[in-house]
């Protein structure tokens, strides 16, 4: 049925486990529709011949067959309506009409109308009953309850998809929603389902359709203009390969070689998106067009009308029904334009949250597929701005782009029919309008620069702002805090810089735009009045020419705005054109093949790959060949080519020559393992379907049921944003079992063994990796550092300076002393030399090694005996296997591991037995979430949101400009009131007294063009204050909000950032911060003026129809309902709008840190599946907040429409009482008031959603912080600590309220110098203690004393700079190689220099071409992972601290590594105080003293020497698990 149907054809969960049974769409459309059509069907031959062949005995037509016709009839007009609106459906989005729906429908549309023809040989035959007829009619009954049913119970569907005619002009179906909304705050499960024409399964192919032909177009010219032709087919194989559902991910996952870089600073794109989203949505934009112009002329029609109306008001004798029809055709007309106007905004909104799902999705796919340089070139931060404001700036253009012609239409006609009323004194106004409009074109070209540089800077902070939220923990550690607020602060200050430029412009575009058409109407008065041969104006035609030109008023008025937003647009189009054709990985040299193909599993031949071509080659001349079902071993130096060569494998180098054949699926285990904020049993299922066999086998082979015992809810266990709670063993091990559990034809392990124990390391080997494990049969390609590993390894790989030195089978290589020997006896006595005790088996085999080592060591026998004698051999003598007691550590894992599987599989058996809602209650309260569901508030927009704002404003300023804007309105109220009185004035109506050519006539009209002109001059210049104003008050207030966001998200405490997801924090300084930046000016100023132009408009139509009162009351009670109603509804929509906003950026950001591990695995599919799940659950808010306003304005408009029809009948009413001059300005502003109503309650429920941000803002600057980071009372001396000596006394801690304390008790004193390891099982309290020393948490009780001084007085960065620690996880921000050592410039480059030398590092950088100036790349990517972590190391010597912590800084790091790390730590830290953090037992047991922590309490506290003496002790028992205990 896939392509058939939209959803699965059959779900046994659906119709068992739901509370009531349902069915899938698909087969309700299949089987419920075939059943009982096709009984009838198959019976009609047979029961046709039978009629025929009866004799007729016609019966008269009765009542019961005139209605069996009429129900045929109607049922057959209803499916017929259904069929026609499913197949343009299907055309519109440019899909295969005929899918189950269509034919469900014209299935049963033809057993209709033939069962209607039976009812009628059934009259003429004479039957009273058929048979055939009821059965057909019971199982269609029968059939029809699933669905029936289905639509009672499921009212979560849309209601616009069956909402009728009326219903969709009037917005009626949106009426539940809003009384909804009105009762109580609306929840996501209240909201209805989305309309599916705007999900994304529905939108995005027609988007990829189009773009592939455009690639294909680019594609054939390169290739005609090229001399080497490639050709596309081996990349579509390997796509399909890959992705079986080949349709969802082309074109943006297909291979693109676009032969020109990227210049971020030029014009880089090769396929252009405004014509791929011209060519997907062109023709549905046209149709919109046709409306808007229908619509331009309609309104362009009412001033007509209005001088009619006038007309009959002036001139008596014309008959008053004449009025009174102009009245209702005014309204008419204004009723019509409402229903063009709001089904315009909102089919042109449908398309542009269409437009905006595409390009979030087609973002998100081209991240799965870029390069290493355009990754490099597109940071995290910077993605997500095209994901969350370039592509909303086109969304919301979208809903207004055929204002900018229809705008410059309403101008051209308008200015055509003042001719007529004016005659050639329109041409001085048009005059006037020639020389504003090419000046603001220029100025248009300026600001369109401006806003590029603007969101280039917000790029840039977003990109830092991504670099320290991921590694805020660090951050804190090091007290960098300051240092990265001043980068993020430097950047804001820049983009403030340059918003205020783009203010100033927006000032004078806005202040040429909105006085022009007041100067305008002055110069066509003033030069009306002069050529006028009665130099007298009459109310007619100033009246209707201030119509006409009000109609240019509001065309003005929009065009800043309507070209503001298209400005924006184009840039955010430019921006997404640019960053879709970026490079993508190079698959044309990848040959993929099936397994069953004769051949090596993975081979390269004549390969050169690079990361960055300018920073040269990384891996040269590679020529290999792995044999199907190997396993391979992959050695070499650090820096080597290794992890780069697996890279190469995966597809994720660029390519410079060769061809890479890989046979079979993957399976990709990195260095850094990758978690997702999922549950364990999520990360290592990765997407598969549940197999309990085959996930205890795994979680067995990798060491994990002790792990998983320990964990609160076992495999079910949610883990935090990249695994924040589980060790990193715990993390590699969790990639492992996910590798294994997604079996695959070849394996790429890049040393999974160096982050666990020799024993778990060991069992891991033998239960996975080795001959006899898991994954034996396998292609496995394993990255290792550990020598007593290749003896079982099938060939051997050995790299050096990116080129394969040397390969063949350990024997082939052990036996001859070339450059594998000399690894392995370096390797080897780096290990020795660090005291390294191991596991007996390993011991053995090392010992078995130095045997071979010593056979070739020399030619001459005085060399074999010096080297006999040399240290190496003589500890591997005395460490023999037999010299060892104790039990074998892999055995004792396999035992506990295989009692553990018991234990959860008795567990299993007792919960089986019990129900399933007793089981569902017992997880639901046993479950421990980490993360909590964000909250949305329920309520008003608070006074103290409010308050925030105006102190961020300035409470004078704000005054100031309500002031000035209420002044400015003035004097527009009073220069159109004295406008009426020339009009009215009956001294200039009498000829006789002041004759046309008089003076005094003349004296008589300057006076009023004066203070016509007065007014307009106040108007102009209170307008230049306000915008200034509202302007620079509200970028000020948009730089404290950001300001003190940023420094109460950098003093939260670890906790806040342990449960809040990247996304949400990120969503704040990106969409909220945007909207404050961008839309919160225009709706406080609209808010504004709509409440002054409400207030002018009331009171001059009151002034002029009093009677107008009385309708006034009803209609005021209506629209405060209306904005009560939509209002309540709106904020809540917006709150959710944001909230669902967060989940996309969070696993946007997730999935690109892992991205080569989703390749890998070939998820590419799933995760573009979940990406869009995502934006459509946010589209599904967004679709009713867009839909609430149109229903608002619809509402408005239409109680407007009453207004401008109760004054235009009380006006014709009262003709013979009231001034003509008056009653034109009582319907100038009555016609207006529909749009002002509908401006002042649009503005400020948008000002109210748009303060959503303010508060979701203020939420978090609410935030609980840290202590201060310095308190000047107890601030330490600058050489503090001097000696290190560390007192512990009686802490306890606990992460949260609530939860339970980690540590407890605990009490020790390290005295000055002295070495301290730390030991104990996971969840013992290690870390914790960690936490507690720099006070990440603050301690529940206890104190900590550091050189006699209270570390809970001091400031936190006064702490934390003291203190020195090498992270487990090393963490490296982008930026050059020297900020990240020296964040604060406090060293000089013979200090940098000297600490890279001690760090091993300095014949690195030396090589590097920008030197200390070098790049790092996001998140270090351009650095291996050793070179990260010895960069950590570097960091630590230039601080030079006394007290030094190591949080299992070995764990992560092979061996070589960190061997260079011990080795530095005896030599650059004797005089230091070291804590560490044990990984590996063997590098603590010469320290000191051990702490032994267990449940977070002290267990012990001694010498090795003497802990050993105690054989019940637990660290008795740890050595001897590790099998570290000799005789």
């Amino acid at each position: 049925m896939e392509g058939f149907c939209d959803s699965a054809f059959w779900n046994t969960s659906l119709v068992w486990n739901s509370d009531w049974p349902e069915v899938t769409t698909c087969f309700q459309d299949t089987v419920l529709v075939w059943i009982p059509c096709g009984f009838l069907w198959f019976a009609a031959p047979i029961y046709a011949l039978f009629l025929f062949r009866t004799c007729s005995n016609a019966y008269p037509t009765s009542t019961l067959y005139k209605s069996k016709l009429l129900v045929c009839s109607l049922l057959a007009a209803a499916i017929t309506v259904d069929f026609v609106r499913e197949v343009s459906i299907h055309t519109q989005n440019n899909s295969s009409a005929w899918k189950s729906e269509v034919v469900a429908l014209f299935i049963q549309l033809i057993s209709v109308l033939l069962t209607a023809v039976f009812i009628e040989m059934e009259r003429r035959k004479g039957f009273v009953t058929s048979g055939v007829l009821f059965i057909y009619l019971l199982l269609w009954a029968f059939c029809s309850l699933v669905p029936f049913y289905s639509l009672i119970f499921k009212q979560k569907m849309c209601p616009e998809t069956s909402a009728s005619f009326i219903s969709r002009l009037t917005f009626w179906w949106l009426n539940r929603l809003m009384v909804e909304g009105f009762k109580a705050p609306l929840t996501e499960e209240k909201v209805n389902d989305p309309n599916p024409q705007q999900l994304a399964k529905n939108v995005i192919p027609a988007f990829l359709k189009n773009w592939d032909s455009a690639y294909k177009v680019v594609k054939t010219n390169q290739n005609s203009m090229s001399q080497h032709k490639k050709s596309h087919h081996v990349s579509d194989h390997i796509i399909s390969v890959h992705f079986p559902d080949n349709d969802k991910l082309e074109p943006l996952l297909i291979n693109q070689h676009l032969s020109q870089s990227v210049n971020k600073n030029k014009e880089c794109s090769k396929i252009s998106l405004f014509k791929v989203l011209w060519k997907t949505y062109g023709m549905k934009i046209l149709m919109i067009q046709s409306w808007q112009l229908i619509k331009e002329l309609m309104w362009i029609s009412n001033p007509l009308v209005l001088g009619c109306l006038i007309d009959v008001v002036q001139d008596k004798t014309i008959q008053a029904w004449k009025g009174y029809f102009f009245a209702v055709l005014l309204f008419v007309l204004v009723i019509l334009q409402a229903i063009l106007d709001k089904q315009i905004i909102h089919h042109s909104g449908c398309i542009g949250l269409q437009i905006r799902t595409a390009l979030m999705s087609a973002i998100f796919r081209k991240a799965l597929k870029m390069d290493s340089k355009s990754k490099k070139d597109s940071s995290t931060g910077e993605i997500v701005n095209l994901m969350s404001d370039d592509a909303e700036h086109i969304e919301q253009t979208m809903a207004f782009c055929s204002a900018a012609w229809a705008c410059l239409l309403d101008i051209s006609i308008c200015m055509y029919l003042l001719y007529n009323v004016l005659g050639p004194p329109m041409f001085a106004g048009l005059a006037l309008l020639l020389l504003i409009i090419p000046s603001n074109i220029i100025l248009y070209g300026r600001v369109r620069k401006l806003y590029d540089e603007i969101m280039k800077m917000k790029d840039e902070r977003l990109k830092i702002l991504s670099e320290v939220l991921n590694g805020i923990k660090i951050l804190k550690m090091y007290a960098w805090e300051s240092s990265f607020f001043s980068k993020v602060n430097a950047i804001r200050e820049k983009e403030m810089h340059l918003r205020k430029k783009y203010a100033i412009m927006e000032v004078f575009l806005h202040f040429s735009w909105t006085v022009a058409p007041f100067l305008v109407s002055l110069a066509m008065f003033v030069t009306y009045i002069y050529m006028d041969k009665d130099h007298h104006l009459e109310p007619r035609t100033a009246f209707v020419t201030l119509a006409l030109l009000n109609v240019i008023r509001i065309a003005m008025n929009w065009g800043p705005w309507v070209l503001n937003a298209c400005i924006r647009a184009a840039v955010s189009i430019r921006r997404i054109s640019c960053f879709l054709n970026q490079k993508d990985l190079d698959m044309d040299g990848m040959l993929k093949k099936s397994n069953e193909e004769p051949g090596p599993a993975l081979s390269i031949e004549n390969g050169t790959f690079t990361w960055d071509e300018s920073l040269g080659l990384t891996l040269k001349n590679i020529c290999i060949e792995i044999p199907q079902g190997s396993l391979v071993g992959l050695v070499g130096t650090v820096g080597s080519g290794k992890s780069s060569l697996l890279s190469a494998f995966l597809g994720e180098m660029h390519r410079v020559e060769g061809k890479v054949c890989i046979k079979g699926s993957i399976a990709y285990v990195p260095q850094q393992p990758w978690i997702q904020h999922d549950t364990v049993r999520g990360n290592i299922l990765f997407g598969k379907d549940m197999n309990q066999e085959i996930f205890d086998r795994s979680i067995i082979a990798c060491a994990l049921g002790p792990d998983l015992d320990s964990l609160p809810d076992g495999d079910m266990t949610e883990i935090g944003e990249k695994g924040i709670n589980l060790s990193g063993g715990q993390k590699q091990r969790v990639s492992l079992a996910r590798a294994i559990y997604n079996s695959a034809d070849i394996y790429l392990l890049d040393d999974p063994l160096s982050a666990v124990d020799i024993n778990v390391g060991l069992h891991i080997f033998e239960q996975v990796i080795g001959p006899n494990g898991l994954l034996a049969g396998k292609t496995r390609v394993l990255v290792t550092h550990g020598v007593h590993w290749l003896p079982h390894v099938d060939v051997i790989i050995m790299m050096k300076d990116g080129c394969v030195i040397t390969t063949g089978t350990y024997q082939d290589l052990i036996t001859h002393d070339g450059p594998f020997v000399q690894y392995v006896r370096c390797l080897m006595t780096e290990q020795i030399e660090s005291d390294e005790e191991e596991d007996p088996e390993v011991l053995e085999i090392k010992h078995q090694i130095m045997k071979q080592l010593e056979a070739i060591s020399g030619e001459d026998e005085e060399e074999k005996l010096s080297y006999k004698n040399s240290p190496i051999n003589n500890h591997l003598a005395s460490h023999t296997a037999s010299d060892l007691n104790g039990v074998v550590p892999a055995e004792a894992i396999r035992h506990h591991q295989l009692t553990s599987q018991l234990s959860r599989e008795k567990k299993k058996e007792k919960e089986a037995e019990r129900t399933k809602e007793e089981f569902d209650l017992d997880l639901a309260q046993k479950k421990h979430i980490l993360v909590e569901e964000e909250m949305v508030e329920d309520r008003k927009i608070g006074w103290d949101v409010v308050a925030t704002l105006i102190r961020s404003v300035g409470p004078v300023y704000f005054v100031a400009m309500i002031v000035v804007f209420v002044a400015y309105h003035v004097a527009s109220l009073a220069s159109n009131i004295y406008l009426s009185k020339w009009t009215d004035d009956t001294t200039l109506q009498n000829f006789t007294a002041f004759p046309a050519n008089s003076s005094l006539r003349m004296d008589r009209n300057n006076y009023y063009l004066s203070l016509y002109g007065g007014f307009g001059a106040a108007q102009a210049f209170l307008l230049i204050v306000f915008r200034l104003l509202d302007d620079f008050r509200l970028i000020s207030a948009s730089r404290i909000l950001h300001n003190n966001l940023l420094k109460t998200i950098l003093q939260a405490p670890m906790s806040f950032f342990d449960t809040t997801p990247f996304g949400r924090i990120i969503n704040r300084f990106s969409q909220d911060i945007s909207t404050i930046d961008n839309s919160l000016q225009y709706s406080i100023s609209g808010g504004i003026e709509s409440t002054c132009l409400v207030c002018c408009s009331l009171i001059i139509i009151v002034y002029s129809t009093p009677w107008f009162l009385v309708a006034l009351i009803p209609l005021s009670i209506l629209y405060i309902m209306l904005q009560r109603f939509y209002v309540a509804t709106s904020r809540q929509l917006r709150r959710l709008d944001a909230k669902f906003r967060s989940p996309i950026y969070s696993h946007f950001s997730e999935t690109l840190q892992g991205c080569s591990v989703v390749r890998a695995f070939g998820a590419q599919l799933r995760f573009v599946e979940e990406a869009e799940r995502r934006i459509d659950e946010n589209t599904h808010f967004r679709f009713y907040l867009y839909g609430g306003n149109r229903w608002l304005g619809f509402r408005l408009s239409f109680l407007g429409a009453v207004v401008v029809l109760t004054t235009s009948l009380m006006a014709v009413a009262t003709r013979q009482s009231e001034s003509a001059g008056l009653m034109g300005l009582a319907f100038l502003y009555s016609l207006e008031i529909t749009g002002i109503m509908d401006f002042f309650v649009g503005s400020w429920s948008t000002l109210e959603s748009d303060m959503v941000s303010v508060e979701r803002v203020k939420e978090y600057t609410d935030l609980g912080v840290e202590a201060p980071w310095e308190i000047s009372a107890h601030k330490p001396p600058d050489s503090w600590p001097e000696h290190g000596d560390v007192k512990i006394d009686d802490i306890a801690l606990r992460y949260r309220d609530g939860l339970d304390l980690v540590l407890d008790g605990v009490s020790v004193h390290v005295s000055s110098k002295e070495k301290v390891g730390i030991v104990g099982r996971t969840g013992a309290g290690k870390s914790s203690l960690t936490t507690a020393l720099f006070r990440l948490v603050e301690l529940a009780r206890g104190k900590v004393y550091i050189d006699d001084r209270d570390t809970s007085l001091m400031g936190l960065h006064d702490l934390r700079s003291g203190l020195a620690i090498l992270p487990q996880d090393p963490v490296i921000f982008a930026g050059s190689l020297r900020s990240n050592l020296d964040p604060f410039s406090q060293y000089n480059d013979q200090e940098v220099w000297t600490a890279l030398e001690h760090a091993h590092l300095k014949t690195f950088v030396t090589c590097l071409p920008d030197g200390l100036e070098y790049d790092c790349g996001e998140g270090g990517t351009n650095l291996s992972m050793g070179q990260r972590q010895l960069v950590c190391l570097a960091r630590t010597l230039l601080r030079k601290n006394k007290v030094l912590v190591l949080d299992e800084a070995t764990a992560a790091v092979d061996m070589e590594t960190d061997e260079l790390i011990q080795q530095t730590l005896r030599t650059q830290f004797a005089a230091c105080t070291i804590l560490t953090i044990a990984h590996r037992l063997n590098t603590i047991m010469d320290y000191d003293k051990i702490l032994v922590l267990d449940k977070g309490q002290v267990m012990a506290f001694d010498t090795p020497q003497h802990l050993l003496q105690d054989s019940n002790s637990i660290f008795y028992k740890m050595v001897e698990s590790a099998g570290l205990l000799t005789s």
